[in-house]
Parts: structure tokens; sequence; C-alpha cells
């Protein structure tokens, strides 16, 4: 299977290239995962809002103007992605606004992301992994490229992507909702996202995520539900990190 366009665009008179929408914390908490030191051990949950202040994304289709986004994102505690725009055409100036499918279209989009979890460092070739964590950018080319050559098809594995490890990288599990840090991980996570040259659609790119998946890729097809979290900053930590902690800084 490959991916394929839309057999038609949709219709509106409000288009917004890159089908993505900032999300902001109405009352201003931190979004995303929150890892907080119990003992040897850290608590690790999840922060969810009731509301959110919604920015549609109104710029190009670029790899350059979508790393913009992702900068932008990553560096606001406040803020996570949704792939996924306003269903009116003049959306929610300044009003909060819930995160659920009626207040949502699903366009189709020329932005692909793949969600990679749970890779397992000993399937990969090719690279040398001793000494290794993430964030260290000399060596952190040579390990994506080899989860790129294990795990997608060829065309994905040459194309030009964004990548960004996950905020689960790097920490074990040790109990129900309980982590320690993992000097050196036995598994990664990232998000990789391209620019496709024709828009697709996102029940497309989940059946083809539940494809690759299928056949032993570490894909998760969530991120193509309807006003799916996409999380790109940082976790929030509360306590001291090890100073062997690898730089893991987006989700």
């Amino acid at each position: 299977m490959t991916l394929k366009p839309p057999s038609s665009e949709v219709a509106g008179g409000y288009v917004y290239p890159l089908s993505l929408s900032i999300l902001r914390s109405a009352d201003g908490r931190p979004v995303g995962k929150r890892y907080q030191l119990q003992g040897n051990d850290w608590h690790r949950s999840k922060t969810t809002q009731s509301s959110y202040l919604v920015e549609p994304v109104r710029c190009a289709p670029t790899l350059a103007e979508l790393s913009d986004v992702l900068h932008q994102v990553s560096s606001d505690p406040t803020a996570l992605l949704i792939r996924d725009t306003p269903a009116e055409p003049s959306p929610f100036p300044g009003r909060p606004t819930r995160r659920k499918g009626k207040h949502f279209q699903n366009r189709c989009s020329r932005v692909i992301v793949l969600d990679l979890d749970g890779v397992k460092l000993s399937e990969l070739e090719g690279v040398d992994l001793e000494g290794w964590s993430p964030g260290d950018q000399a060596r952190d080319e040579d390990v994506l490229n080899a989860i790129r050559r294990r795990y997608l098809p060829v065309e994905l594995q040459r194309a030009p992507a964004i990548a960004m490890w996950s905020a689960s990288t790097g920490w074990r599990k040790t109990g129900d909702s309980l982590y320690r840090v993992d000097r050196e991980p036995s598994t990664v996570g990232l998000h990789l996202w391209f620019i496709a040259s024709e828009p697709v659609d996102a029940a497309n790119l989940k059946a083809w995520c539940e494809l690759q998946r299928a056949n032993g890729a570490p894909i998760d097809p969530s991120l193509y539900h309807r006003v799916q979290p996409v999380y790109v900053g940082a976790p929030t930590i509360v306590g001291e990190l090890p100073r062997y902690a690898p730089l893991v800084l987006t989700d």
C-alpha cells in the first residue's frame, strides 16, 4: 500500500495548507507528560485541559515553515498541536474551546507525521550505539537514519524530514506509572514529520500506519484519530534529574 492523495479537496473558502492547529491551555497550565520524583522513582502523569485557545496554522506547506511552527510550540509548555483545523470560517477569536470533534474538521493535509514508539535499538543495523544516548547531536543522525532504514519504506527513508525525540525516551518503566531514568536506553521514541507532494487525508494515513504496524513497524496510528493531541514540548519535571539523564526535550 502507498500513500495516495484524495480524489478531491475539501470544499470551502478558508484553507489552511498545513491543516494543523495550535492549542494553548486556556488557564495557562502546562500540557503533556509530567514526571515527579517520588523516592527513587518518578511518577508519570499526563496533564489534560478542559478548554484551549485555538490558533490555526496559516503558513506555507514547507519543511522550513513547519520547523518554525514546531519550534514555536515546543518552546511553549502550554501548547500542543492537532492535525485538524476549525470547522468555522471565523474560528473562536480568543474564546476558550473544548477539544471536541464538532469544533474541528479533519481536512486533507500535506503534513505526514509518524509516531514511532518503543523502537528497540537492538533491532537496528549498521550503526554504532556504544555510549550513545539521545541528544548526542554528533551521532543522532546516524541513529535516526538506521531507524528509517529498519522501519520505513524506501520513499520515506530518503525523504527530507524533521525528527524529534519523544519525552518517553530515556525512561524505563518500573511499576504502575513509575519510571526511572535509563542511563543507556534500550528503546527510543520519536516523531518524524514529512511534507507530501500532494494532500493526503487522515483516514488514508491511519490505514497506512495500521498496515505498517501489522507488519512489525512500531508506528502508532492513533495520531490520525480526530482531534488527537500531538505533544511537541518538553515534559514537566518536578525534582532533580540525574546528570546522566539523556537530553530528551520533546514529545
